[in-house]
Formats: structure tokens, sequence, C-alpha cells
């Protein structure tokens, strides 16, 4: 079981055939004992041999956020105020993402799978995350926004509940037998 995924990264090295070292992108994984790289050349190498060094996503998932939680339904990895894909400097404080279903390390959005993202563009940053029976409630320096889980094709659909109010610090918030109570600069809500 390689659990290699499509997108992920996988370098080769100390081949019986050197034309095959190198790095390459998973183009696809239909077993869990074979996968197919992208790679210059056509045909098949056969009787060789190699070392195999495999890294789970490790150009497409967050390496660093704000928050981070799995969704209830569909169990997606969810990331909040994090690097986007591409990048592993910048964190962008309105981005929401989240990994494809059940898999924690395919985080790359494709058609054959459930990873996506959505940035916040009513703020100008994320200041808290809460799980609730049926959403996510996000608290931003302005408003708090609900993040629900659709399905395909988006998967989470957000909307603003709340505007005009925020959280006095990431952890001002409880959830008490499906009532949710928080701390703002202002008051209780």
């Amino acid at each position: 079981g390689h659990g290699a995924s499509v997108g992920d990264e996988v370098v080769i090295s100390g081949a019986g055939n050197a034309a095959l070292d190198g790095t390459y992108t998973v183009a696809s994984a239909s077993t869990l004992n074979t996968f197919t790289v992208t790679s210059g050349s056509s045909g098949t190498i056969a009787n060789t041999y190699g070392v195999i060094a495999y890294s789970a996503g490790i150009i497409n998932c967050p390496t660093a956020s704000l928050a981070a939680l799995t969704s209830e339904r569909a169990r997606h990895l969810i990331a909040f105020g994090c690097n986007p894909i591409g990048s592993n400097t910048t964190i962008d404080r309105t981005l929401v993402r989240w990994s494809s279903s059940e898999n924690p390390a395919e985080w790359l959005p494709l058609a054959t799978n459930s990873a996506g993202s959505q940035t916040l563009s009513s703020c100008s940053r994320i200041i808290g995350v809460l799980r609730t029976r049926n959403e996510t409630l996000i608290w931003t320096d302005v408003s708090v926004v609900s993040m629900r889980y659709t399905g395909p094709p988006f998967y989470f659909s957000f909307n603003d509940v709340g505007r005009g109010m925020s959280l006095i610090s990431p952890d001002a918030m409880a959830n008490a037998d499906g009532v949710v109570y928080f701390m703002d600069r202002g008051g209780f809500y």
C-alpha cells in the first residue's frame, strides 16, 4: 500500500536504469500496489529497481493555519487562515481550505475528489472557529460566517449570519447544548 494520490510528489533514486532517477508527480493511483507518474518519455521499464521516496500531499497540503478541524459530515480536514496551494510561506488569513473526503493528504482540488477552498471576501482575517451540530461557525474581524456541508459539486456553503460582531480572542466561544455563546469586544452574545 503505497498511499500515493494524484498530485503527490515521488522521488526515485538509485534506479537500476539511471534514466528513471528523478522527481515525478503522480498522475494516477489505480491500485495500492501501482501508481503512474508523469514522465517525458514513453514505454515501460521492466526488471529494474530503485529507492522511492514518497511525500503525501507535500506540494498541496497546508503547512500553516490559524485553526484546523474535521467536518462531521464526509470527514474533510479543514484548515482556516492557511497558505494557498503553491506557497509554503505566505498565510492568507481569509482562506479556508479542505482536503478530499476521508483523505487528509489530498488537498489538490480535482474533478475526481472533493478537495477545495474558499476565500472569505467580507473580512481581513479569521479570528476563531467552532463546530456545532449542523455547521461550523467562523468568526472574522467583522462578522460571523456559517460554513455548512452541501455535498457535490461545491461541498461547502458560506453565509454571513452576523455582521458587526467578532471575538475578543480565538477561544472566547462555547457551544452548550446546541446554543452558541461568545464574547465580543462590546459584550456577550
